[in-house]
């Protein structure tokens, strides 16, 4: 403030000394707070889909019935296990409950993303089941025994996990085991040509020789709740009678272009049943029914000759983990996969959709094994479509005039600059060089003038002289 209220202080100070530090500033605030940000908002995607026809080959490759008693491993039940406990990723072409006939463009395809559409075959299962009626069969000594009977032409006497206790000690085979809430039990019957019995057949010998031809196939299965106290008389408990059926049928599929699996399909014809040699179920129901495979070969058998017995998951639940031996299987595998709790499957339709959640995914699963993504041989030239998925960048109206407007300031702060230092350029120039010393002594002359006019009033000396000749000049 002092300074500014020098005499010496002129507006030569003021004009256009501080043009450029404005312009400068203006420029930069606009880019860092307004372009920067902005320039975000100016870019969009929008999703473009292109359909087109093609060419599809579809495999024809299998493996034969009669190769996969030896052939077709465990691996099948393995990852079965692995989807509904680990969440492991379903193959190529396979759902949960059916699975497709291979196809793909015969022409290389570039997307990135998209759908293929073509006719192909659907594998399915299904079960025919109906609930267990009670009644009585005669016996070779005289006697009736009591048990269970169905229109198939099966009849299976009471199971010694009817009615156990809860905390009964179970079999000395498994521990300190007891029972728990509730059992279940399953049981299989298959006749080609000898009577085939499931697990715990020792414990239902009577159940030989009476299954009529008609029963071929068929699974008997009961779930319960067990009794409170010893002394509670016996409870009800809930017995189905079920036979799978097998069949293919003539669909036109839609699978993800990258990683084949099946979107939605729509049927083209009617279910039939499989031809002859594509799939041994004679060799898939007895693996299912004994919790093994019948005929050990040597092979690679890895991870293991039997089924997964989901001992772990059944640990955690109120149901019991055998009578006389461990839980099937195929029981422990239904009651797990299931998506009701235990007292919900005393209902026998929920007990049905159990069992016919797990048989769909195994049979799905296998079929996926049996099935060959070969096509280099044996394939069928089938016209299909395919569409693909891309995306297209747009540019938003709002923020590109926002950020044109704001560019526009940015330039002209820009040029304003160019012009004043181009304007300073040939107006100014150093009089003198800085690292010489007479502009140093320019700079602090007018102190030197101040202290030669105290000394002339003061003493008079010979600098008063020197003084005026330099200010006069």
């Amino acid at each position: 403030m002092h300074f500014a209220k020098r005499p010496s202080h002129t507006p030569l100070a003021d004009n256009g000394r501080h043009w450029l530090v404005f312009w400068a500033s203006l420029s930069t605030v606009l880019m860092t707070f307004g372009v920067v940000p902005l320039q975000a908002g100016i870019f969009s995607t929008r999703p473009i889909t292109r359909t087109s026809s093609q060419t599809f080959a579809r495999s024809e490759q299998y493996m034969h019935s009669s190769r996969q008693e030896s052939s077709l491993t465990l691996a099948y039940t393995q990852s079965a296990y692995g989807i509904l406990e680990l969440n492991e990723t379903l193959p190529a072409f396979m759902s949960q409950n059916y699975t497709l006939k291979p196809f793909a463009p015969k022409t290389a395809f570039v997307g990135g993303g998209g759908t293929w559409t073509a006719n192909t075959t659907m594998y399915s299962l299904g079960l025919q089941c109906e609930q267990g009626q009670k009644d009585t069969d005669k016996v070779d000594e005289g006697g009736t025994l009591m048990g269970f009977n169905s229109s198939f032409g099966c009849f299976v006497p009471y199971l010694p996990t009817s009615n156990i206790t809860i905390g009964e000690p179970l079999s000395p085979g498994n521990g300190p085991a007891r029972a728990k809430p509730f059992s279940a039990q399953f049981l299989g019957y298959y006749r080609e040509p000898e009577t085939f019995l499931g697990s715990d057949s020792n414990d239902v010998d009577n159940l030989r020789d009476r299954c009529s031809d008609r029963g071929n196939s068929t699974f008997f299965a009961t779930f319960g709740r067990n009794k409170a106290k010893e002394t509670d008389p016996p409870r009800n408990f809930t017995a189905i009678f079920c036979r799978p059926v097998y069949r293919e049928q003539d669909v036109e599929a839609t699978v993800d272009a990258l990683t084949n699996a099946p979107i939605r399909y729509h049927v083209r014809g009617e279910e039939r049943q499989l031809p002859i040699g594509l799939f041994n179920t004679s060799v898939f129901e007895q693996t299912l029914v004994l919790g093994q495979r019948e005929a050990l070969i040597r092979d690679n058998i890895l991870p293991g000759y039997t089924i997964p017995k989901y001992l772990e998951q059944v640990a955690d639940t109120d149901l019991t983990t055998g009578y006389g031996s461990q839980l099937p299987p195929m029981a422990a595998m239904a009651m797990m996969a299931s998506k009701n709790r235990l007292p919900d499957l005393l209902d026998p339709q929920a007990l049905m959709d159990a069992y016919l959640l797990v048989y769909q995914l195994l049979f799905a699963r296998a079929m996926t094994d049996v099935l060959r993504t070969d096509f280099s041989v044996a394939t069928t030239d089938v016209v299909g479509e395919v569409l693909e998925r891309t995306e297209a960048v747009e540019l938003e109206p709002i923020f590109t005039y926002i950020v044109e407007a704001l560019l526009g300031l940015v330039s002209v702060a820009v040029i304003a600059m160019l012009v004043i230092g181009y304007s300073n350029s040939t107006r100014k120039h150093l009089a003198d060089d800085p690292g010489k010393p007479s502009p140093i002594a320019a700079l602090v002359h007018r102190q030197l003038i101040v202290r030669f006019h105290c000394c002339c009033h003061v003493s008079r000396c010979r600098r008063c002289s020197f003084a005026g000749k330099h200010q006069g000049s």
